[in-house]
């Protein structure tokens, strides 16, 4: 299993895993970008899937749905807004911009 791809824009992303504290981690892409310091990973429609299915669980930020048809999650937020995160041309989704993501470190990267 490959651990980098050249994303279409042309920036190299790698693989990595993501979560929020007391989140489970996710398997995710990052081309290294964050906000505010916090992580900015984009997922695959089935680690997407697992992404909305944890966060639906727990009642954090609203419900998530997917629709296959449209290619997209679809969010409605706690504060009644709604939020649609569209596939990217490398077939991505990039859940949870501006939420506190944090890269987890894996045993074999540890120094």
């Amino acid at each position: 299993m490959k651990h980098t791809r050249t994303l279409k824009s042309g920036a190299v992303a790698r693989r990595g895993k993501f979560g929020m504290g007391d989140t489970p981690d996710f398997d995710g892409w990052t081309t290294g970008e964050t906000w505010n310091g916090f992580a900015c990973p984009f997922f695959t429609r089935e680690q997407g899937l697992k992404v909305i299915e944890f966060f639906n669980s727990v009642d954090w930020y609203g419900r998530w749905e997917y629709d296959r048809k449209a290619k997209e999650f679809r969010g409605v937020l706690t504060d009644g807004d709604r939020e649609v995160i569209t596939e990217d041309r490398d077939g991505f989704y990039t859940i949870g911009v501006g939420w506190v993501w944090c890269e987890v470190q894996r045993k074999d990267q540890a120094l």
